[in-house]
């Protein structure tokens, strides 16, 4: 038997729901999946409560290098997770993409989503 569900409702501004639903809709998320993936790094960071501070907690500058790649346990668990994933569907990974920046591989993904839809 499966595990049960519930359901969570909370109440946010209309704007804040139509920019944050559109921002997880580029980064390939619906609000479902975003919700989900924070509570499974909550979960799995459940004795490091600044951890996830850290990931809740709006940046108050700038990175000083624009180009260094930020360093947050969330992104590392994501990438963990996204590779257990396609390995568990039998996607393989090709060769050097790892190498591939991760804003580049977005604008590729979101360039080859608007190709399928004709946009």
């Amino acid at each position: 038997m499966g595990a049960s569900m519930v359901q969570i409702n909370t109440r946010v501004p209309a704007e804040l729901k139509e920019q944050g639903d559109l921002a997880l809709a580029r980064a390939g998320y619906t609000p479902a999946q975003a919700v989900r993936a924070l509570w499974e790094y909550a979960v799995v960071h459940i004795h490091e409560p600044q951890a996830i501070r850290n990931v809740l907690q709006e940046e108050s500058a700038e990175p000083e290098d624009p180009t260094a790649v930020e360093s947050n346990p969330f992104t590392e668990w994501k990438t963990a997770a996204h590779a257990a994933l396609c390995e568990r569907m039998g996607i393989s990974m090709s060769a050097g993409s790892s190498n591939i920046p991760f804003d580049e591989l977005k604008e590729l993904a979101y360039l080859e989503r608007s190709e399928r839809l004709g946009l």
